[in-house]
């Protein structure tokens, strides 16, 4: 007797991985390698050039994958949502935006791009992350 199987991979690392690899992960709120946007957060504020990785996580889980990239000038925003089965058209995008702001609240911190060039519809502001802080501190 013959047994022929097929298992099939998934193309997409996970979570895990992607944290490894540098990515901040954010799962529905759940956000991991928080560091990295922070230390972006600074260089931006030093005019140093600097780079992230983002993933975030649709409600069906499929990924979306992010790259922001700082020139010392402008920043640019990648978005590839072809690892979205659910999307109706799988993408890749990008913007340039021109300022960066960390809006602390009492129940979060909120990092947001301004001033970018293709996002007229919500006043050139882009939400790259939220924070929620944990009601226990």
């Amino acid at each position: 007797m013959i047994l022929v199987g097929c298992t099939t991979s998934s193309t997409t690392p996970s979570p895990k991985k992607l944290m490894q690899e540098g990515y901040i992960v954010d799962q529905h709120g759940q956000v991991s390698n928080l560091k990295s946007m922070e230390r972006f957060f600074a260089d931006y504020q030093n005019k140093r050039p600097s780079s992230i990785k983002l993933v975030r996580y649709t409600i069906e889980g499929d990924p979306i994958f992010y790259t922001h990239k700082y020139n010392g000038r402008n920043i640019t925003v990648t978005e590839n949502a072809t690892h979205d089965k659910f999307a109706g058209t799988k993408t890749i995008t990008s913007n340039t935006c021109s300022d960066f702001v960390r809006q602390v609240k009492e129940e979060s911190t909120v990092y947001m791009l301004k001033n970018c060039k293709e996002n007229s519809a919500n006043n050139g502001t882009i939400v790259i992350l939220t924070v929620k802080k944990d009601k226990n501190q």
